[in-house]
């Protein structure tokens, strides 16, 4: 499997400029890091979280861990990690547990954190195990301008 269509698609109505990095498969965005040696900070890792309003996809660093309470607290929403279902129903194009970082392209709001801004380039998974997708500082925020965000990890 390559890039996940859906996501390509949204990039190119964007007339986003990316380039694909290949790496051995991996089972996590920081794995796919270590394998793709890139730095780890610049691996955008999304998590599919849900509640009774529906679902949303957090984005953090590879290299830190989500804090679903303060998520819970700045949504005002009770959010939680999503079933493995939901991945495959939503993400239909993905292989099961990656998850690309721009919940826009799938028709899904994002909630990114504040960490991101600092990053000069961001590597996102791109659906399957075996590629990234690297973007500038500049279009990735394009990209996330409108979405919440805040401090959501640690």
């Amino acid at each position: 499997m390559a890039m996940s269509v859906t996501l390509k698609s949204y990039l190119d109505r964007n007339n986003i400029d990316y380039q694909t990095v290949h790496h051995h498969p991996s089972d996590t965005a920081f794995n796919s890091a270590k394998t793709a040696h890139i730095p780890t900070s610049s691996m955008v890792k999304g998590v599919l979280l849900t509640d009774n309003l529906g679902f949303v996809i957090a984005a953090t660093t590879a290299t830190r861990s989500l804090d679903l309470g303060a998520i819970q607290q700045l949504t005002n929403r009770s959010l939680e990690l999503a079933k493995e279902d939901d991945l495959q129903k939503l993400l239909e194009d993905c292989e099961t547990g990656s998850v690309p970082a721009l919940g826009k392209a799938f028709g899904l709001p994002t909630i990114w954190d504040d960490k991101l801004a600092l990053q000069p380039s961001f590597y996102l998974e791109t659906g399957d195990h075996k590629e990234l997708v690297r973007l500038s500082h500049f279009d990735f925020m394009a990209l996330v301008e409108d979405e919440f965000h805040g401090t959501i990890s640690h």
